[in-house]
């Protein structure tokens, strides 16, 4: 991804920096993630390590909302058609009178990967950083007419950082499962859930609202290390979510009952629910190794579940505050 050159252009009344592969624009800079205001993340491996993604489609747009002063880098990736150096291009509009078109040249990255479609050639990182003059602005990002193959961009801003305010969970109960696997974690004890082939997990859930899933692998005497897994979303016959996971063994959680098995360490993620009712299937694709998972609802977000056409079962178990999330 790196490269020798790195070329600067400002243009009047927009004003943006041109970066090739990951120079940065000052090492000191501390760049912070951001998210576009519609558009659902997608985790790449780049160099084995997970980065959330936005996937940008022709006749599609990503538009992203951010208050300056400030500066705006967009760090954007070509599906390319094979390994050879292809040319690519964005258009970002600001505010809706400010237009550049971004040209880029960029190579297969041998190091990054999609793990819910691993046949995707990913190319090399390009950037661009724009700045943000004072007030609030609105960003918008397609690409040009005629355009055939997709990019993925990654947003970050050197804004302040939002302190964001403890979520407590309560812990949830799926749908139906195949069978209940009990811990100790820490001195308490926790129950996840295993599915199979003809049981697998699912859950339901009135949005919106975001459930936090905790899934943990199940390390045999055959493996060592760190090891790396993939978890998966679906609803209905559309996968909606899947996102790599690397972890090694846990330090402090156990099996409540004597196994053959290890545990690794709890690892998090969410899946975005809009509004309505909505069923998930969850699973790890990865069918020659365990995972076992547990679910957690925003206490805020209760009455979704207690709603007039769920009944009072509502998978509902005992109140955890976020340290206590197992």
């Amino acid at each position: 991804m790196s490269r020798n050159w790195v070329a600067y252009l400002v243009v009047a009344g927009l004003g943006c920096t041109f970066l090739n592969g990951n120079s940065a624009v000052s090492t000191s800079t501390n760049w912070k993630v951001v998210k576009p205001s519609d558009g659902k993340p997608i985790a790449l491996l780049v160099k084995g390590n997970k980065r959330n993604y936005f996937k940008l489609n022709p006749n599609d747009e990503l538009v992203v909302k951010v208050s300056g002063p400030n500066k705006l880098k967009l760090l954007a990736r070509a599906v390319l058609s094979d390994d050879k150096e292809e040319s690519f291009s964005f258009i970002t509009n600001r505010d809706g009178d400010k237009r550049y078109h971004t040209a880029r040249v960029a190579g297969r990255a041998k190091s990054v990967t999609n793990p819910s479609n691993d046949k995707e050639i990913i190319g090399n990182g390009r950037s661009v950083v724009f700045k943000v003059p004072d007030g609030d602005h609105e960003f918008r990002i397609t690409l040009p007419d005629g355009a055939k193959e997709p990019i993925y961009i990654r947003f970050l801003t050197t804004g302040p950082k939002i302190e964001k305010k403890p979520v407590d969970y309560i812990a949830y109960l799926p749908l139906s499962y195949d069978k209940e696997v009990k811990l100790v974690v820490n001195e308490h004890e926790y129950i996840y859930y295993r599915g199979s082939e003809s049981k697998p997990i699912e859950i339901e859930v009135n949005g919106p609202t975001k459930v936090k899933v905790v899934s943990r692998l199940e390390f045999d005497h055959t493996m060592r290390g760190e090891k790396q897994y993939r978890v998966q979303v679906s609803e209905g016959d559309q996968v909606i979510l899947t996102e790599p996971v690397k972890t090694g063994v846990s330090g402090t959680a156990t099996y409540s009952e004597k196994s053959s098995c290890v545990l690794g360490k709890g690892k998090d993620f969410y899946i975005e629910v809009p509004s309505g009712k909505h069923r998930y299937q969850i699973k790890s694709p990865d069918s020659s190794i365990g995972v076992i998972f547990r679910f957690y609802l925003p206490q805020r977000d209760l009455g979704n579940e207690l709603s007039k056409d769920k009944q009072p079962r509502a998978g509902l178990l005992k109140h955890l505050t976020q340290n206590r999330t197992g």
